[in-house]
């Protein structure tokens, strides 16, 4: 029972430090917003300053931001690749409850290519049900934080 029961346990200690780590990358948000004085829209040109200044692509980049609290690391020793979006030009792949355009799990896939540790901010969004994004419209300023998770489905965090 032991062999059975583990597995499943790492994988969601895994996916709890995920949405951990989330949390300080909005905090990592917010502060940059603050200090620049600005409140980011979706046809903004702070959105790409905000990726240089603050997100760092690993894959590019290897010097840590000031902006984090403490030096992400993924679960699994490695490090987190972020991506900055303006969801309203994407294709949606699902509609809510609510009848408004969202994106699910398998937009993250598509655009991830399935890396669990791939961050993203997408500007001009909200969380909605069941860990779907809803876009809210082109000059609206909320944004989301989304990852996959381990155990299926998105961790989302709304601005």
């Amino acid at each position: 029972m032991v062999f059975l029961a583990l597995p499943a346990l790492q994988r969601s200690q895994r996916d709890m430090q995920r949405k951990q780590d989330l949390l300080i990358v909005k905090e990592a948000v917010e502060q940059w917003m603050m200090d620049h004085r600005v409140n980011i829209t979706h046809n903004d040109k702070n959105l790409m300053k905000i990726r240089d200044d603050l997100i760092l692509d690993t894959k590019y980049d290897k010097k840590k931001s000031k902006y984090f609290q403490k030096e992400l690391v993924t679960p699994n020793g490695g490090e987190y690749h972020f991506s900055v979006a303006r969801m309203v030009n994407l294709n949606p792949t699902t509609t809510c409850s609510n009848g408004k355009t969202c994106f699910d799990e398998s937009f993250s896939k598509k655009y991830t290519g399935g890396i669990l540790e791939f961050i993203n901010i997408n500007f001009g969004t909200k969380c909605a049900e069941d860990g779907k994004i809803e876009i809210v419209g082109l000059q609206d300023r909320p944004y989301t934080i989304t990852l996959a998770l381990e155990n299926a489905g998105i961790a989302c965090l709304d601005s």
